[in-house]
């Protein structure tokens, strides 16, 4: 089953209201217009199945700017709370005026993500994490432009994650001094960027 979130021409965002919960289905495909987000400040439950995984993806046929993505993001704000993603899919997010916060951008929150597949964002942080604690376990980043972005004083729970053909790097995370130098140090398999960059 198929869900489309905004008009396919000219964009929109469903919002997830305070102390209201979304259940995304096993096998549904949530496919996001021009322009469009899905805004949570509520919660989330995007739980799929190895069979039958969640896919949030680029409306069909949406317009391309010049070679970035159609769709903006999957936002979760400080007010949104218990969200979670298990065996979801999301790709070609990050619309452009956006692509530095991220197809899935995570502030002063915390979700948690098991089997995420962080695919195919070749213009866009595919996770951002901003001041959040949040789980990522499991999961795998391919070709993005960056697979994961930490940013702020919180410090997420990686477990088990793989990064593959991610543009600029696999992971970034400005200011993340220690913690950031103990994966690359200890993963020289990853690109890291510890320091600064444009993004």
């Amino acid at each position: 089953m198929s869900y489309i979130i905004g008009n396919p021409i000219s964009g929109s965002a469903l919002t997830v209201n305070v102390g209201t919960i979304l259940t995304v289905e096993p096998g549904v495909r949530v496919e996001l217009g021009n322009n469009s987000s899905l805004e949570v400040n509520g919660t989330v439950i995007s739980q799929g199945t190895i069979s039958e995984p969640i896919i949030f993806t680029a409306y069909p046929g949406g317009i391309i700017y010049g070679n970035q993505a159609p769709w903006r993001r999957i936002y979760f704000s400080a007010s949104s709370a218990n969200s979670k993603l298990e065996n979801t899919i999301v790709s070609q997010g990050g619309y452009y005026f956006n692509y530095y916060q991220g197809s899935i951008w995570v502030k002063e929150s915390v979700v948690e993500f098991e089997n995420l597949s962080c695919i195919n964002n070749p213009n866009a942080i595919c996770l951002h994490l901003e001041d959040s604690s949040s789980t990522v376990r499991n999961s795998s980043f391919e070709d993005n432009k960056i697979g994961l972005k930490i940013q702020g004083n919180a410090i997420p729970i990686l477990e088990n994650n793989q990064f593959a053909n991610d543009a600029e790097c696999d992971i970034y995370w400005p200011g993340g001094g220690d913690n950031c130098q103990a994966i690359a140090t200890n993963t020289p398999s990853l690109t890291v960027e510890c320091g600064c960059c444009p993004y």
